[in-house]
């Protein structure tokens, strides 16, 4: 599942930056990047996990992400950029890709933050509020009980005020952090900024990326639009696999090659029901109004169709498979209740997914074609 974005601001204005999407196609429906970058602050911590890692691992899949040319990545540690952190030009107390706490007042609750504003550029932007002594007080959420009391106070102070300089000072649109109080918080603590794990910061991330129709695997690795799903449609049922060769195996055996189209619209249908799935999401993370209200209900319907036809696609290969009569006592859908055959009850979305494992499992239980 996607996690929806916090979309109310703090009332501060911040500048949008668009992707640079030259293009040498001259035709006349030749496309542009439709959306504005992400502004994504990240713990440096949660990058430096995957520094030196070898294999695929989610910091690893995320730090990707974030260097993609759509995505506008600052790092962020309470104690600033390690030494030897590179600078802008010009600007020796502005590090490249960071945001930093320059100054501290916590008696007049201001703090300075300075950050790369566009390459070789920079800005100044602070945080104001008293939610660092409200998070200081916060004994109920229970983070750092494995400290002293002081000690747990100034950690969640601290995580209040990373907070914030994702918030007010970058106007971001995620906070990528691992940090215990942001997960336990019993208050609103980061109004306007997403504050996400690791693990829900892919799935947002990937969810703009194909918006942006960019289709990112790992770093360097990019597949068009059709792979995409295509793959991901082979992921998610990788029972698939031997069942649609199964019914390969009984085209060639039998020179009918209508179980092989038969079979191979299922996965079809599975991959429009994902790409309409994340349209359903994109629609719910816009301001709401009738329009995408509309688009959100609309794509809806069209996955709950996919999957739909996917399932019956799915049941009318098991009718063939085992012979049933084609009359009505037998018709071959997953509505239909087949007499002593249990099949678990299908409303609702939950129940589509059911209904396709259902018959997938069953389906993939009995030979085909010799198999």
């Amino acid at each position: 599942m996607v996690r929806r974005l916090d979309l109310r601001t703090d009332g501060r204005l911040h500048r949008a930056e668009w992707v640079d999407s030259e293009t040498n196609a001259s035709h006349l429906f030749a496309a542009r990047k439709p959306y504005r970058k992400i502004v994504v602050m990240v713990d440096d911590d949660v990058l430096a996990s995957s520094n030196g890692s070898t294999g695929l691992s989610k910091a690893s899949l995320l730090a990707d992400l974030l260097d993609h040319e759509c995505v506008r990545t600052y790092r962020y540690a309470d104690s600033g950029p390690p030494e030897g952190t590179a600078r802008v030009d010009g600007h020796p107390d502005v590090n490249q890709g960071w945001a930093v706490v320059t100054h501290q007042d916590p008696d007049q609750r201001n703090w300075g933050v300075v950050h790369e504003s566009t390459p070789g550029a920079y800005s100044l932007s602070g945080v104001m509020g008293n939610g660092g002594d409200i998070a200081a007080a916060d004994v109920r959420s229970g983070a750092y009980a494995d400290r002293s009391p002081s000690e747990a106070a100034d950690r969640r102070r601290a995580d209040w005020l990373a907070t914030q300089v994702a918030a007010q000072a970058l106007g971001a649109d995620l906070f990528i952090s691992e940090r215990p109080y942001l997960q336990c918080a019993t208050w609103e603590i980061g109004r306007g900024a997403t504050i996400c794990t690791i693990a829900d910061a892919l799935p947002v991330l990937g969810l703009y990326l194909r918006a942006q129709d960019e289709f990112v695997v790992a770093h360097r690795v990019r597949f068009n639009h059709g792979l995409f799903f295509w793959v991901g449609t082979r992921e998610l049922l990788p029972a698939a696999w031997r069942w649609f060769s199964a019914c390969v195996k009984h085209g060639s055996g039998t020179s009918d090659d209508s179980m092989v189209i038969l079979g191979g619209s299922l996965l079809q249908r599975t991959e429009r029901a994902l790409e309409a799935r994340d349209r359903v999401h994109v629609a719910l993370n816009q301001p709401q109004n009738n329009d995408t209200q509309d688009a959100a209900l609309s794509h809806l319907d069209t996955t709950l169709l996919f999957l739909m036809a996917a399932v019956d696609v799915a049941a009318r290969v098991a009718h063939r498979v085992l012979g049933l009569p084609p009359n009505n006592e037998y018709r071959a859908a997953w509505q239909n209740r087949q007499p002593g055959v249990s099949i678990p009850p299908l409303t609702g979305h939950v129940g589509y997914a059911a209904g396709l494992a259902w018959v997938e499992r069953y389906c993939c239980s009995h030979s085909i074609g010799g198999m």
